[in-house]
């Protein structure tokens, strides 16, 4: 009986314990569509949050949504309906003013997928441009915006048929292809670009001399396209998410590579030079990170797997010390997430699949881990 009651008692300390079994507040449960995600993370501007499901809606296509961060007030603002609007929407969506912008997989007029825009408000959708492969087709990574020009990447198509970086005015005229991705320097673009001054950074899944994908950099212009680093497997194989700029340092994840080959954060200096691994996962907890966030001098993440099987969130200093688990996904609370996290005001948001009716949720937590 004491023994009984010595094991009872060690396992509520472990159910307990913040740092071992943190918990997250779940904001919304989805009750159809599939687990399916392209990539599909959240955004907020404080008092609400804005997401894309990947399909379902009203004719199956997937949709985009809007909810408070108290949970209340869910609505959906628009359903995709495939050749006009786009379909299979991915990645985070891109809020400026009072506009999202954002785009879909696949759909449009050529079913290479579509740039868009439409109010926060749910009015004034805008289909600003049809991918048609030739110029690029098919993307899975946000935008993003400097003024009024918008930057992207489509994962194939262009010249080669590797893929493509784009620019186009942020009322869809003057599109632009910057760059046609060739293999050698590069095949897939696999992140969302950051920009520095006058110059983009982004990454490939595939392509250059390993085939485990690249860094790369290239002017606003479409000149001066470089490749920074190419990953060999080891030291890192195919790059995906989000990447944070702080001062002339590139941080990242990839999603595979390394000794145990769950993936990495790695830091490069813009140049090219300094290439560091400043964390592998599987010496950390974790498996196949997507990407990175940054706030108040920590990066924030999520892996797809790992912790309990699900994937887990977590912060780690710029050093890559301190690197903490901040919640390990159970099913119940949510599984697998692929996208970016979205933080404001010390509010951790984020979208992952599994939950109550195992078609996704949406979960907050404070930046610390705590509720």
């Amino acid at each position: 009986m004491k023994q009984s009651s010595i094991l009872m008692l060690s396992l509520t300390l472990f159910l307990s314990s913040p740092e071992l079994f943190s918990q997250c507040t779940l904001l919304h449960s989805f009750i159809t569509e599939t687990n399916q995600s392209n990539y599909n993370g959240v955004i907020t501007d404080g008092t609400y949050l804005y997401g894309t499901k990947y399909d379902g809606g009203q004719h199956g296509y997937g949709y985009i949504y809007k909810i408070k961060n108290d949970n209340t007030e869910y609505q959906v603002l628009l359903n995709f309906d495939g050749k006009n609007d786009g379909s299979h929407p991915g990645g985070s969506l891109l809020l400026s003013g009072n506009i999202l912008y954002g785009i879909a997989f696949s759909g449009g007029l050529n079913d290479y997928g579509t740039i868009y825009k439409i109010n926060a408000d749910g009015t004034g959708f805008q289909k600003l441009y049809d991918f048609d492969y030739s110029n690029g087709g098919s993307t899975f990574c946000s935008l993003i915006i400097d003024g009024n020009t918008l930057y992207g990447v489509t994962l194939y198509g262009g010249a080669h048929g590797s893929g493509t970086i784009f620019k186009i005015n942020s009322d869809g005229t003057a599109y632009s292809r910057l760059h046609s991705f060739n293999s050698s320097d590069g095949n897939n673009p696999s992140t969302p670009l950051v920009k520095k001054d006058n110059t983009l950074y982004g990454a490939t899944s595939r392509g250059g001399s390993t085939d485990k994908g690249v860094l790369f950099k290239v002017n606003t212009d479409g000149s001066g396209f470089g490749v920074l680093h190419e990953f060999t497997g080891d030291l890192g194989n195919q790059p995906f998410g989000p990447l944070v700029i702080v001062g002339s340092s590139l941080y990242g994840t990839t999603s595979q590579g390394g000794p145990s080959y769950n993936g990495f954060i790695y830091r490069i200096d813009i140049s090219g030079s300094n290439y560091t691994v400043l964390d592998y996962f599987g010496n950390v907890e974790g498996v196949n990170p997507c990407g990175l966030v940054l706030y108040n001098s920590k990066l924030y993440g999520m892996t797809v797997n790992g912790g309990y099987g699900a994937g887990i969130v977590y912060s780690v200093d710029l050093t890559g010390s301190n690197f903490k688990t901040l919640i390990r996904f159970d099913k119940t609370n949510g599984a697998n997430p692929f996208g970016a996290v979205s933080i404001y005001g010390d509010k951790l948001y984020g979208y992952a699949g599994g939950g109550l009716y195992n078609y996704g949720v949406l979960f907050k937590m404070n930046t610390d881990g705590t509720v």
